[in-house]
């Protein structure tokens, strides 16, 4: 796994000050994780959507990954377990991968809109379910590094399925695409 050590020099008062400002930012942004699990929880639980459904386990992965990364995961989870500590974010990112791509299979109704591309996007899942299994006998670079190569291979898919099934009609795949491109912007900011 990657280990970050951001390195500052700072006053008792200014580490506490600087201590208090991250804590609210975390809580600010699991406040605001939690609402959106919630509020689409009760989607589901109204609608019944199996894509409804992947989102919520695709949610639940993000923030999964996000506790992982802040080390939220290491310090209250799992604080004494190494293996555990490493294969986190391993699991994290790879459960992330698979219930995006079943959410985008499913939301963007592949299998009957584009029958050729969802093969590839079944064989992607069944990709992932095998490096979930992987990540226990796997080591760990292995495991990230395929984890990235995967993803990259998905969010090729899942991109080039939206912009065909946008090109065909389907007024969800507008806001699907409008999503990514929204995340995209958020990135680069």
């Amino acid at each position: 796994s990657s280990i970050q050590l951001p390195l500052a020099v700072l006053t008792l008062d200014a580490l506490r000050k600087s201590e208090r400002d991250f804590r609210l930012v975390i809580g600010m942004f699991y406040g605001i994780f939690l609402l959106t699990f919630f509020y689409n929880l009760f989607i589901y639980l109204l609608n019944r959507e199996r894509s409804h459904l992947y989102y919520l386990f695709y949610v639940l992965s993000l923030g999964w990954a996000a506790v992982c990364g802040n080390g939220i995961w290491s310090e209250f989870f799992v604080p004494d377990s190494p293996y555990w500590v490493n294969q986190g974010l391993s699991l994290a990112l790879i459960t992330l991968s698979l219930f995006g791509n079943l959410f985008t299979y499913s939301f963007l109704q592949m299998r009957e809109r584009l029958p050729r591309l969802a093969l590839i996007a079944r064989g992607l899942t069944y990709l992932s379910l095998s490096l979930l299994v992987g990540a226990f006998v796997l080591s760990n670079r292995v495991v990230l590094i395929s984890t990235v190569v995967l993803a990259v291979c998905m969010i090729v898919v899942w991109i080039t399925a939206a912009l065909c099934v946008v090109r065909q009609g389907y007024p969800p795949a507008r806001y699907y695409l409008a999503s990514w491109g929204m995340l995209l912007i958020g990135e680069a900011v």
